[in-house]
């Protein structure tokens, strides 16, 4: 075929597809509509074989995925609602790729029962030759004419299990026709593929639109975009829900017409206010300050450990009051009694297995223990601060020379650009005293940052960090 560059076959099991590649200067629809006339020419396929699907490839950009979804609402509803939104869409103009995902495919299930097979004397084989002989969808040729070519194809296959209730299985002698519905149930169902999806808990249908090269991704979003609110303010039990829309990443790469400004100026510390904040750090860093909270509470722990040497004093009371009436033959007609008691108890551990002195003595170490800790702290705290100080000291000195190497590079930049309207240099040692120019700045603001670091490390370790304002 003139115009076919290279031509792939794949095969596998149960399909197969085969590629062509046209030339460079060949316009892809009339070769499309060439393979098909190729294909059409065939004069018969194997028996049982799909409809063949003859397309052209084009780069599919993914553009506006939603779910459709309900407050119990099967998948069956949800799928017959999903396919409609399908049509709607299809309608509108540059907008031709939609697929319906998170589902599995329907199927038409027949169950052919045993008993009514012998009823009316039918084996499977020809309750099946039955149902394949009424679906047929097969090509039959083509008529060629002058002016155009007629496609020839025979379509008649039922798609819903309500359309095979009549098909006729077999002729009875005495006239009656056996039909499907007599020896079979019939229904709709879905396949047993493990294929679904769910959103805020509820089952939903997804449905996915895409954009070819020849169609405009941002309108075609606009328009998804337009019937997505539409349908929801028209109904309540089924809602569309928005999972992604290419369009508002398109749009904010494509908006890069503004004016970003960078505050590249910062603020340093005085020199004589570092002086007091490193002359107070003993009593502000964080560390010493934990130090000496842990030795109060050593302490704390040690005279809490001495109790066990002290006695113990427990007092103990009780107050009683009785009366009593007898009968007037008695000797006494009533008596009344009160009573007070007191009692205090003294208490002093001499023999406790040595646990008292143990705990006391293990106090009194620990406590020794943070007060060398505060000590190692101090000291730790003291070498960090002198080497923050150099740090920071080193990298204003470092920054002030970029300063200066800021002019050198301008003034070189100047007599440059003087030298090259005079002829003197060519236009790329121009660019390059430019780009000289701006990597000293660049360099600059870099030093600038680090010693803004260092100087926040050095408040840091004084403990004046969150004191100043930035």
């Amino acid at each position: 075929m003139v115009g076919v560059g290279r031509v792939t076959s794949t095969s596998r099991e149960n399909g197969g597809s085969i590629t062509v590649e046209i030339e460079t200067d060949e316009d892809i629809d009339v070769m499309l509509t060439e393979v098909i006339n190729a294909v059409d020419r065939v004069p018969n396929f194997p028996t049982g074989m799909e409809l063949l699907v003859v397309a052209k490839q084009e780069n599919i950009r993914e553009t506006f995925d939603y779910f459709v979804s309900g407050e119990n609402v099967d998948l069956a509803t949800l799928k017959q609602i999903a396919r409609q939104m399908e049509y709607d869409l299809r309608a509108m103009d540059r907008l031709s790729q939609i697929e319906i995902e998170g589902c599995p495919e329907e199927e038409i299930e027949i169950a052919v029962g045993e008993n009514n097979l012998l009823a009316y004397n039918l084996t499977f084989a020809e309750v099946a030759e039955a149902v394949s002989r009424a679906n047929i969808l097969t090509t039959g040729g083509s008529i060629k004419t002058e002016a155009e070519d007629f496609l020839i194809r025979a379509d008649n296959r039922s798609y819903y299990g309500k359309e095979l209730n009549n098909l006729v299985v077999k002729f009875q002698p005495d006239g009656t026709l056996v039909t499907l519905r007599d020896v079979a149930t019939i229904r709709d169902r879905f396949s047993e593929t493990p294929n679904a999806s769910y959103i805020n808990g509820r089952v939903a249908v997804s449905v996915n639109i895409s954009t070819t090269n020849n169609e405009d991704l941002m309108a075609a979003a606009e328009k998804v975009r337009q019937y997505v609110k539409e349908f929801n303010e028209k109904n309540d039990t089924i809602e569309i829900i928005v999972e992604h829309d290419r369009s508002i990443t398109l749009s904010q790469r494509t908006d890069l017409d503004r004016n970003f400004e960078v505050d590249a100026l910062v603020d340093f510390t005085s020199q004589i206010q570092l002086e007091k904040y490193v002359n107070s750090a003993d009593a502000n860093n964080v560390s010493l300050l934990q130090a000496e909270k842990n030795i109060i509470i050593s302490d704390y722990h040690y005279k809490a450990s001495k109790v066990v040497f002290l006695l113990s004093i427990g007092l103990t009371g009780s107050y009683g009051w009785n009366e009593g009436n007898f009968p007037v033959t008695s000797f006494a007609t009533s008596i009344t009694t009160t009573g007070v008691f007191g009692g205090v108890s003294l208490r002093w551990d001499l023999f406790d297995g040595g646990r008292g002195i143990t705990t006391t003595k293990n106090a009194k170490i620990q406590y020794d223990n943070q007060q060398l800790a505060k000590e190692q702290i101090k000291k730790e705290v003291t070498r960090d601060i002198f080497n923050a100080r150099g740090n920071y000291q080193n990298r204003l000195e470092v920054l002030d020379l970029q300063t200066k190497n800021i002019s050198t590079a301008k003034n070189n930049f100047e007599r440059s650009s003087e030298q090259y309207k005079l002829g003197q240099i060519t236009s790329v040692e121009l660019r390059q005293a430019q780009a000289n120019l701006l990597n000293a700045q660049t360099s600059k603001n870099l030093d600038k940052y680090d010693a803004k670091l260092a100087e926040l490390e050095l408040l840091q370790l004084t403990g004046q960090l969150l004191n100043i304002e930035f």
